[in-house]
C-alpha cells in the first residue's frame, strides 16, 4: 500500500483561503474505471489516522490497508483546524457548514487528480455528519457511506436550552458558536480518548484502545454539538439524492439502526448493516473484515 500527501488551497467566497491536506492510500492492484475512491473523514476527537490503525494480535485494523487490497483508493482528511489542516491563529471562528466548504472544495480538487472513477464520501460519527453537509450542499460524491453516523441527534447529550433548537436549523445556525462556547469553552478541546470500560466508546481490546489513542485529536466542538441536535441539517439531508451505505455496531450510539434512513427521503437506495459485537468505533473491532467486504461489494453496485 503506497501513500502520499495531497494538498490543495481552497478559496471560499466568504472565508479566508486555506490549504487542505489529505493522505492518499493507493491501491497496490491495477485499478480500473469501476474501482472506487473513498474520501474519508474521522469522528470527533479523532485524526485521519483512525483509518489506518495498524495491526493487533494478528488482525489488521487498518481500513486503508484492507480497502486498497480490494482495489479501492482511500483519501483521508483531518477536520478543518486539526493536524495538517490547522488554521492560523488569526483565523475567524467557523461553523460546520463553513468547514464543509473547505472539505468539499478539497474533495473536488482531489477527485480531479484521481480521474473518472466512482467517488464516495465516507465519514465516521461526526465525520459522517460533516459528509452529509458536504453532499447535501455541494454534491461532490457519487454516493456516501456513514459509519456510526445518522441525522437523528443525541438528545441525552443536550442541555435544556440546546434542546429548544431541535428542528430549528436557521435559529441554531445563528447562535451555534455561542452555544458551543458556553458548553465547551473553546472551539477545540482535548478528549480523554477511548474508554477502557465501555464497548460503546472503546475498542475491542486494551491493545486496540492504544491504537485508537494514537489516532486521537482535539474535538471540533461546533461539529460535535451540532451533530447532537436533531434536525440541524435537515435541508442537506433531504437534498442527498445519491445511494447511501450505513454501518452501525450492535453497541452503537443513537436510536435503532433501521431508523437511520427515515430522514433521507430522496436517496434512491439505502443499505444498512449492523455489525455484531461492535461498538461505536467500528474500525477497532474484528468485524472490520465484514465491514470492508460488504462496503466493497456495495461500492461496485452504485
Amino acid at each position: 500500500m503506497d501513500q502520499k500527501i495531497l494538498t490543495t488551497t481552497v478559496r471560499p467566497t466568504d472565508l479566508p483561503p486555506l490549504k487542505v491536506a489529505a493522505t492518499h492510500y493507493v491501491s497496490a492492484k491495477s485499478t480500473g474505471p469501476d474501482d472506487p475512491v473513498f474520501f474519508c473523514l474521522p469522528g470527533g476527537g479523532l485524526s485521519r489516522r483512525y483509518f489506518d490503525l495498524g495491526e493487533s494480535d494478528g488482525v489488521n485494523f487498518s481500513f486503508a490497508a484492507r480497502m486498497t487490497a480490494l482495489g479501492a483508493d482511500i483519501i483521508c482528511a483531518d477536520h478543518i483546524g486539526i493536524g495538517d489542516n490547522a488554521t492560523p491563529d488569526d483565523f475567524p471562528q467557523f461553523t460546520p457548514r463553513q468547514a464543509a466548504q473547505y472539505l468539499s472544495g478539497a474533495a473536488a480538487a482531489f477527485r480531479e487528480k484521481i480521474g473518472s472513477r466512482p467517488f464516495i464520501g465516507l465519514g465516521h460519527s461526526m465525520g459522517g455528519f460533516m459528509t452529509m453537509i458536504i453532499q447535501g450542499a455541494q454534491k461532490p460524491f457519487d454516493a456516501t457511506a456513514f459509519f456510526g453516523a445518522h441525522a437523528q441527534g443525541l438528545d441525552w447529550g443536550l442541555t435544556a436550552e440546546e434542546k429548544t433548537f431541535i428542528g430549528r436549523p436557521d435559529e441554531l445556525e445563528a447562535v451555534l458558536l455561542d452555544l458551543t462556547q458556553a458548553k465547551f469553552g473553546a472551539m477545540f478541546v482535548s478528549q480523554p480518548g477511548p474508554s477502557e470500560n465501555s464497548s460503546i466508546f472503546g475498542g475491542e481490546t486494551h491493545a486496540i484502545n492504544e491504537l485508537l489513542k494514537n489516532a486521537s485529536a482535539p474535538l471540533y466542538t461546533p461539529g460535535g454539538l451540532m451533530s447532537m441536535i436533531a434536525g440541524s441539517i435537515m435541508r442537506e439531508v433531504q437534498a442527498i439524492n445519491t445511494p447511501i451505505f450505513f454501518a452501525f455496531g450492535d453497541r452503537d450510539l443513537g436510536g435503532p439502526p433501521q431508523g437511520a434512513a427515515a430522514e433521507f427521503i430522496n436517496a434512491p437506495d439505502i443499505r444498512i448493516i449492523v455489525l455484531p459485537e461492535t461498538g461505536h468505533n467500528s474500525l477497532g473491532f474484528s468485524s472490520i473484515g465484514q465491514l470492508c467486504t460488504t462496503l466493497n461489494d456495495w461500492s461496485r453496485t452504485i
